[in-house]
């Protein structure tokens, strides 16, 4: 069975200035090397196009008001936090890389192929239910978790390793019983969040795992026991 690509050259489009941090360079030199490298002509590797997010599946974890926010910022381009910038005509990228993540759920569900992985952007862990910030304005990962509930799935593990906490994330999932939320980042770093403490809500409680780590951690940090 084959792993999945998900990608489309417009996600290269999406810019907020040239000199950002998340700008197009983020994934091009991964495509320079998958074209080098000749990935794509691997017998293991299935190239998948993605679709556009539909509206009801960004309902599905971001508030109508929050949809109407980001469909005002589209016209005329808004400013969300001191780095993250909508400029005008953003929405339609941000929509492609929310169906992007779905894409690549589907393919794994349709047994089209055995994991899938979506090389897309902008990026989405620190997109709340009704809020944007860290580059990120759609919370991808979870409108395809969504999807994937949507389709029968009982339940979902989220991991995220990133050094920043996906607070976005943490937001949408916080009282899903179904969904266990684990995220590995750098202590006291970006956005400030995921606090050891911050277990889940309700009957949630509990499936949110918090793990922050000191600057530097080397790898016999994530193999070390817990007693």
């Amino acid at each position: 069975m084959r792993t999945g690509i998900v990608y489309h050259p417009d996600y290269l489009l999406h810019e907020q200035s040239p000199t950002h941090a998340e700008r197009r360079e983020r994934i091009a030199y991964t495509i320079d090397m998958l074209d080098e490298e000749e990935i794509w002509d691997d017998a293991g590797i299935k190239r998948i196009n993605p679709r556009m997010a539909a509206e009801d599946e960004i309902l599905s974890v971001h508030t109508g008001d929050y949809l109407r926010r980001l469909k005002e910022a589209d016209i005329s381009g808004a400013e969300f936090d001191t780095n993250t910038y909508g400029p005008p005509g953003f929405l339609k990228n941000a929509l492609l890389s929310a169906g992007g993540a779905v894409t690549a759920g589907e393919a794994v569900m349709s047994g089209e192929v055995r994991n899938s992985f979506a090389l897309i952007r902008p990026p989405g862990h620190h997109a709340g239910r009704n809020f944007a910030g860290g580059f990120c304005y759609i919370n991808n990962v979870a409108v395809m978790t969504r999807a994937v509930q949507n389709s029968g799935v009982k339940r979902v593990m989220i991991i995220d390793w990133d050094a920043h906490h996906g607070n976005g994330t943490q937001d949408i999932f916080y009282d899903d019983p179904d969904v266990l939320y684990v995220s590995i980042h750098q202590e006291h770093c970006f956005p400030g969040t995921g606090k050891i403490k911050d277990v889940g809500d309700g009957v949630a409680k509990g499936r949110t795992i918090n793990m922050p780590i000191a600057p530097g951690s080397s790898g016999r940090v994530y193999r070390y026991p817990v007693l």
